[in-house]
């Protein structure tokens, strides 16, 4: 049984597929088995942003209060992190290490002496000149190497060497970062200005086609079909992209849904396979669409969801 977590302002497992990985046939059945996790279960804040799995199999999530929750599957545990603030983003490397985004603050989990897990702090490993950063929207492996990205600077941190390098936007001319993304071995940050940018040797620049993003708030990109990657913004709707020439499609998925997506704010992305994707909203729950063309199912507070802002998800 393969299980999706909605992260909303509390907790949502949802039972979709069996190994059958036909999931249609359980969605036009109705809803799957659905469970909330309050914050009195937690013991943590109602507001939670990300969502990891190490290699054993237990969850962390990012909490707006209580810094790291820890879900074995049965028992939460707090893992607080050093300045307090609101943990933003996860990342987990090859060997299972989790390491985590905050507010002006970066740095991972390590075991203690008695084996539970504890947050350290890897703001040390910065240059003074680019510790005026805020929130580190994403956190990521790529290519041995972790990236801790803000809108400011993206700090690339290398286990094996215990050292960090910065690539600073505003060094490169850009000033309007946004997001940060790693898709099919590349990796992307979206600029209001600018448009997308492309990461490449440790400096930016506009992608191929970039331009076409000027004004637009990148939220989410994902791998999509013939080597094309799904993007989608805050309130103007997904588009597809092509790397390789820069085009840009941008109907790809049926007007109903799109503008529910502008008016609902497109949040997060998730791929289940099958040209179905998951879509969580700011204002509008979380859908789950079949290529584009209809609404499989839809999960909000009409049918248990308890918070419809829907930050993060996970399969």
């Amino acid at each position: 049984m393969k299980r999706l977590i909605i992260i909303a302002g509390v907790f949502i497992c949802l039972s979709l597929f069996s190994y059958t990985q036909d999931a249609v046939k359980v969605y036009r059945k109705g809803l799957p088995f659905l469970k909330n996790y309050s914050p009195d279960e937690t013991g943590a804040g109602s507001q939670n942003w990300a969502v990891i799995m190490d290699n054993r199999g237990v969850m962390y999530f990012g909490n707006g209060e209580n810094g790291v929750l820890e879900f074995d599957g049965v028992n939460w545990r707090n893992i607080p992190i050093s300045n307090n603030s609101m943990v933003l983003s996860l990342g987990v490397d090859d060997y299972g290490t989790v390491y985590v985004g905050a507010i002006a603050e970066i740095g991972y989990l390590q075991p203690g002496n008695t084996g539970d897990l504890h947050y350290k702090s890897l703001i040390s490993k910065i240059d003074t000149a680019y510790r005026n950063f805020n929130n580190v929207w994403k956190t990521f492996l790529f290519e041995d190497h972790i990236y801790f990205c803000s809108p400011q600077s993206i700090f690339k941190y290398s286990p094996e060497k215990d050292s960090m390098a910065v690539i600073n936007s505003s060094e490169y001319g850009f000033s309007a970062g946004n997001w940060s993304f790693n898709v099919s071995d590349n990796l992307y940050q979206g600029d209001f200005g600018a448009g997308l940018l492309t990461i490449d040797a440790d400096t930016l620049r506009v992608a191929l086609g970039g331009e076409y993003f000027h004004l637009h708030n990148i939220s989410v990109m994902i791998p999509g079909p013939d080597s094309k990657i799904w993007v989608g913004t805050y309130t103007k709707g997904i588009f597809l992209y092509d790397p390789e020439t820069g085009e840009v499609e941008n109907d790809v998925i049926s007007p109903d849904i799109n503008n529910y997506l502008k008016e609902k704010v497109l949040y997060h992305i998730i791929p289940f396979g099958n040209s179905r994707l998951g879509l969580a909203t700011i204002y509008g729950g979380f859908l789950i669409v079949d290529k584009g063309d209809r609404t499989i199912q839809k999960f909000d507070k009409s049918n248990g969801l308890q918070d419809e802002t829907v930050f993060s998800s996970y399969v």
